[in-house]
């Protein structure tokens, strides 16, 4: 096989794996060798991809599993047509057949044989299995057995790696193939650090002994390989909460002793050669620090639109050996909570969200956009128009100058494949499983007299607003998997109940989506645990309030309802909205679902 076949799709993009490469293909050279076909076990043979390359070691391991004339085939290499002649010429060998197709995840290296394996054998089409299946292959639920003679196999959903990353247990050899979440040598990549370091727990507790990895050689102690993978991460957990820790005492109490990533890495790692520092350890680092931040352990400040990172407390199992002073933190919460520090209460770290209707830079959607992400939150922009593009990647790139994680997606929501697509885009950018907050914003009005709407326009309306937002909640819960605490957000209107002329078909799918957040509430809550509500806003100034046909010029229609208003005399602003959803969609709203909330400054419709 030629050393550098293979292909890779790089998984951490923070990460400049040209720095890696000059170590790499050194490491490469110093591989043991791997024979393209071996019994590897009295119920595996070991198939090689064809596919050997820095990233991929010798090559991604495809297995055929069973004892019988059945067998059951894990991963199918990158699409290279040797190893389709490999997998071919071994079954005619052992004349055996392959009943079900197992994917470990979605990435190339193991999904490319796929067209190869059908062309030769037509009657896999529907045997294609993988966890968050394409519409060409079967769901692979958490739990889930197959079984050939010789051979039982569970699957056991272990994200991290990829969001769809599925280990699997032969359960007659208490064996487990680990797909790329542990390799046979070295450390495995990650989307999601604090995703897979909970993975490798699951793993441990299925208590294999012996790990069939994606790549590398068998695994022979797998639980030594699993708590050695455990405590070198947790290692640097603790090297960076300690260099946190001295640069707070550094401070002698003036701040929090906060820094950027930049500085704690040179702090660290003085000695290093910057571009070191910079191309490697700074993403390492960083990811770290997310990972922390989940677990409550650090916080961050944007300041000077940097983000800088600082303690918050300790894992009271290192207590002994480093220690802070907690009461400090607490008597400095207020002073966070006005300068814009993430505390508990509000905060949404380890949070997806979804936003649609979110593309132009002054929308009430780009105000809830900002806000969700400046707590922490993972945050999807959804636009429609090719022509709002550049405003929905602005809105994304004020988000990323201040630190926060935002993902771009175009898409219409107005048919249950466009709001699948929106869903399954942001499962895959973030690297992640579940959705937890879906704010159904998308909306747009005709501005016409009821007795002069066309059918197109009642059917334009109510697709985006009433269909989509009822398709993106399907999307989410069943797609998304939205788990427990999950929080929907309808973005209703007061109009709903004003009967406004001009407007009244908007006024009615407002109307629509009020009742069916109602039913929605009743059906999600006991049984999911996830709460619905909507945000009823008042006039705000934004590019549709502006459009307002001729019934009144905008400042004329603002006056009418300043004078309506009891909190000021003013209209809202995007901020005013955003606010308001950011209250609903944390922890301090659980026991908040079905209502309609009006944010409109006191207007009371009567």
């Amino acid at each position: 096989m030629a050393s550098t076949a293979g292909g890779y799709k790089q998984i951490n993009k923070a990460l400049d794996v040209r720095a890696f490469e000059g170590y790499l293909d050194g490491q490469q050279t110093l591989l043991p060798t791997i024979a393209d076909v071996e019994q590897i076990s009295p119920r595996g043979i070991r198939v090689m991809g064809q596919n050997p390359e820095k990233f991929t070691l010798q090559g991604t391991n495809t297995y055929l599993i069973g004892t019988g004339p059945e067998r059951i085939l894990i991963d199918t290499g990158q699409g290279f047509p040797t190893w389709a002649e490999l997998i071919a010429a071994t079954l005619s060998e052992h004349n055996i057949t392959v009943s079900h197709v197992l994917l470990t995840h979605w990435h190339g290296d193991h999904t490319g044989g796929v067209p190869d394996l059908l062309r030769l054998y037509p009657h896999l089409r529907t045997r294609i299995y993988k966890h968050s299946p394409t519409r060409t292959q079967q769901p692979i639920a958490d739990g889930q057995k197959f079984v050939v003679p010789g051979a039982s196999i569970r699957a056991i959903h272990t994200p991290g790696h990829a969001h769809d990353h599925m280990c699997f247990v032969l359960e007659e050899e208490q064996a487990m193939f680990t797909g790329d979440n542990i390799l046979g040598h070295g450390t495995a990549t990650f989307e999601h650090l604090g995703v897979w370091m909970k993975s490798l727990h699951i793993m441990h507790s299925h208590d294999c002994h012996q790990g069939y990895p994606a790549h590398g050689v068998v695994v022979a102690d797998l639980d030594g390989k699993i708590q050695q993978e455990l405590e070198q991460k947790r290692r640097r957990e603790r090297r960076i909460v300690e260099s946190l820790r001295l640069l707070k005492e550094q401070d002698q109490g003036r701040r929090r002793g906060s820094v950027t990533v930049k500085q704690l890495v040179a702090h660290m790692h003085v000695n290093l050669d910057v571009g070191i520092r910079e191309t490697v350890l700074e993403p390492f680092t960083e990811e770290v620090l997310r990972k922390l931040a989940e677990d409550g352990t650090v916080a961050f400040e944007i300041q000077a639109r940097m983000k800088k990172w600082f303690l918050v407390r300790l894992n009271l199992s290192r207590a002994s050996t480093v220690e802070i002073a907690v009461l400090d933190f607490v008597a400095t919460m207020p002073k966070m909570v006005a300068s814009g520090i993430q505390t508990n209460p509000l905060s949404l770290v380890g949070k997806v969200a979804i936003v649609t209707g979110s593309g132009k830079e002054n929308g009430i959607g780009a105000g809830i956009c900002r806000t969700l992400a400046r707590h922490g939150a993972s945050v999807t922009i959804n636009y429609v128009s090719k022509a709002t593009e550049p405003r929905a990647k602005a809105v994304a790139e004020s988000i990323r100058n201040n630190g926060g994680r935002a993902a771009v997606v175009r898409g219409s929501i107005d048919t249950p494949e466009g709001a699948k697509r929106l869903v399954d885009e942001t499962l895959q950018y973030f690297g992640v499983d579940n959705i937890n907050i879906l704010v159904n914003n998308a909306g747009l009005g005709s501005f016409s007299h009821l007795v002069d709407v066309t059918p197109e326009q009642l059917q334009q309306e109510f697709s985006v607003m009433v269909f989509g937002a009822l398709y993106m909640t399907q999307a989410v819960v069943k797609l998304g998997k939205m788990p427990p605490g999950g929080r929907i957000i309808n973005i209703g209107s007061i109009a709903s109940t004003m009967g406004p002329t001009n407007v009244g078909v908007y006024a009615a799918a407002k109307a629509a989506t009020d009742s069916l957040m109602a039913t929605l509430a009743m059906e999600l809550g006991r049984s999911r645990g996830i709460t619905v509500n909507t945000i009823a806003p008042g006039p705000v100034n934004t590019d549709i309030s502006n459009d307002v046909g001729d019934a009144a010029t905008a400042d004329e229609q603002d006056k009418i309802f300043i004078n309506m208003t009891r909190a000021a005399g003013r209209v809202g602003t995007v901020d005013d909205i955003a606010d308001a959803v950011l209250l609903l969609v944390s922890e301090k709203s659980r026991w908040i679902t079905a209502q309609v909330v009006s944010v409109s400054g006191g207007i009371i419709i009567l």
